[in-house]
This record gives structure tokens, C-alpha cells and sequence, in this order.
């Protein structure tokens, strides 16, 4: 079982009023959980990108867990592999890409 924060999880870019630094803030739906992530501008990095990745933690957990159950049962359960693999990996890969 996770220790995690469940999902879903989202991420927004807080402006502050210096425009520095990129901040954005991750939190649970319910916002039981906060964080608030700064990344330095001038950065290799799509910072975007990275707090959509963060966000989406727990939608690619559940989706990855999702498929490794069904695939290493003792008689793979091939019909919820693929119907895990249509449905929660797609939609968790979206998330993470900034595509839903």
C-alpha cells in the first residue's frame, strides 16, 4: 500500500511579484497536501513540465500498479492489462504531458 497523498494531484504557477523565480504550487484536490516548487529561470528545463510531472505522480503510481498486477498474476489477467493500459496509463501520460 502507498504512504502517499492520494491523487489527483494538480499543479498551477503562482506568480510572485519579483517574476524571478518560477513557482508553482502542487496540491491534493482537497488541498491536504501543499508544496510549493521554485525553479530558477535560465534553466535547461521546461519548468511547466516538471510541475505537470510532479502532479501527475500518483496517476502514473496507480496506472503502473494497475498494470504490473494484472500482468504478473499467476494467469495474467490480459483483459484489465489492456483496458489499464487504454484507460489510467494513457490518461496519467496525458496529465504528466499537459494534454488534459
Amino acid at each position: 500500500m502507498s504512504k502517499f497523498t492520494p491523487g489527483p494531484w494538480h499543479a498551477e504557477e503562482v506568480q510572485p511579484e519579483t517574476h524571478e523565480p518560477s513557482i508553482w504550487r502542487v496540491h491534493a484536490e482537497d488541498d491536504s497536501i501543499e508544496a510549493s516548487i521554485c525553479f530558477l529561470e535560465g534553466g535547461e528545463h521546461d519548468n511547466d513540465a516538471c510541475a505537470r510531472l510532479i502532479a501527475a505522480a500518483p496517476d502514473l503510481y496507480e496506472a503502473l500498479r494497475e498494470l504490473v498486477d494484472a500482468a504478473s498474476a499467476p494467469h495474467p489477467d490480459w483483459p484489465r492489462f489492456v483496458q489499464a493500459m487504454t484507460t489510467k496509463a494513457r490518461a496519467a501520460l496525458a496529465k504528466a504531458e499537459g494534454k488534459s
